[in-house]
């Protein structure tokens, strides 16, 4: 399966810029949850929405538990899964980011970490908490 869709000349930029932007950013589920997180730095980086049929689906954590699955049969069917070591900075993760519940993430700026939204605000998760990962773009 090849990527569907491609970043920008800019994508660092726009990612960095993503990133200050949602550290003031509060926790809210099917706004700013790890999942909308992640896809927002995808949409900064890529112009293209991979959330845009799970907003405004649910506001809570039983219903972000409904959608999890097709969130990531979503990102399987439009980016590519790679080996964990050959994650770099902006792909996306499926991580253990605190809890016992996976979570989505990116690849953080430095490439050594993750970032993960949550109750605390924006995380960062180490490698040994990464599951899968896919490449963006």
């Amino acid at each position: 399966m090849s990527t569907k869709i491609k970043r920008v000349h800019d994508w660092p930029q726009r990612l960095a810029a993503y990133v200050v932007s949602a550290r003031t950013a509060k926790f809210k589920w099917g706004e700013f949850d790890c999942a909308m997180f992640a896809a927002g730095a995808i949409h900064s980086m890529t112009g293209t929405d991979l959330a845009v049929e799970f907003r405004g689906q649910y506001s809570d954590e039983a219903g972000a538990r409904k959608l999890f699955d097709r969130a990531i049969a979503r990102a399987s069917e439009t980016l590519q899964p790679i080996e964990l070591g050959f994650a770099r900075r902006g792909d996306l993760l499926l991580t253990r980011n605190g809890s016992s519940e996976p979570g989505l993430a990116i690849v953080g700026l430095d490439g050594g970490h993750a970032l993960c939204a949550s109750d605390r605000g924006l995380v960062r998760i180490a490698r040994a908490r990464w599951l899968r990962v896919w490449r963006v773009g």
